[in-house]
């Protein structure tokens, strides 16, 4: 037989092998490719309109919720996910009743 290796130096040598795919799968399975992806994959408005308010618009500060006025807006809520960047600032308790 061989030198018997352990898992440490054949994990190693496999990383080393495969590096390009291990990474493109982190990418993937982990990083921001992977909402594109399933914005791309199942055409998921809602995704895709998190995606566009969360990278376009802003919450100004010092910006009241539009449903209370009494606390300082922290999300956007989204009356019609066709029309992403339409959204009303509001604090987390009103968009869980508006949802």
């Amino acid at each position: 037989m061989g030198v018997k290796m352990g898992n440490k130096e054949v994990n190693k040598k496999y990383y080393l092998k495969n590096k390009e795919a291990i990474n493109l799968r982190n990418r993937l399975r982990y990083g921001r490719d992977r909402l594109l992806i399933c914005i791309q994959r199942r055409g998921d408005l809602k995704m895709k309109a998190r995606y566009l308010a969360n990278k376009k618009i802003k919450i100004p500060k010092g910006q009241l919720c539009v449903a209370c006025n009494l606390v300082q807006a922290t999300e956007r809520h989204h009356e019609d996910h066709a029309k992403p960047l339409d959204v009303k600032f509001v604090c987390h308790s009103c968009n869980c009743i508006l949802k």
